[in-house]
């Protein structure tokens, strides 16, 4: 089917909720946005860093001090997503983007 205009994905993981949402934005680009909440209480969750990796490549890497990160200008293809804290990586979303 045609690839629709904006797509949420919902990923459970041990105490975190990760909410992905894939925006169209035109040829063949797209926006990611990601958000982290406690799964327990649906807050959302600060100060996590959030990288965009492509293969073995590091796009994108920003600090979460709002609870959102929104990554412009994905292109198709297949990433990494990865959260962690200070200490470790609390989670990791494999995404293929294609139309």
């Amino acid at each position: 089917k045609d690839f629709q205009d904006v797509v949420t994905i919902l990923k459970d993981f041990q105490d975190i909720r990760v909410e992905a949402k894939i925006e169209n934005k035109g040829s063949q680009a797209f926006s990611l946005s990601i958000v982290v909440k406690e799964k327990a209480t649906q807050e959302v969750m600060r100060d996590l860093r959030v990288t965009l990796i492509r293969g073995d490549l590091e796009l994108e890497s920003y600090l979460s001090g709002t609870g959102r990160v929104t990554f412009e200008h994905v292109l198709i293809g297949k990433y990494t997503v990865e959260i962690s804290n200070l200490e470790n990586k609390v989670a990791a979303i494999l995404l293929e983007i294609k139309v």
